[in-house]
C-alpha cells in the first residue's frame, strides 16, 4: 500500500476478529502488513510496484 501500518491498522484487524462476523474464523494466520508478504524477494521492488 506503500505506507507504513498504523496503529489504527492493527487495531482494525483486531476490531474484525473480536466481532460477530468473525465467528466462522478458525485456525487462519493473519498477514496485516499491508500486502507486503505477498512480494517475491527475488523481483526488485521498483518493478513490483508499477
Amino acid at each position: 500500500m506503500r505506507r507504513l501500518g498504523t496503529p489504527a491498522d492493527v487495531g482494525d484487524v483486531v476490531r474484525l476478529f473480536c466481532s460477530p462476523q468473525a465467528n466462522w474464523i478458525t485456525g487462519q494466520v493473519i498477514f496485516a502488513d499491508g500486502g507486503a508478504s505477498l512480494m517475491y524477494s527475488e523481483v526488485p521492488p521498483e518493478i513490483q510496484l508499477r
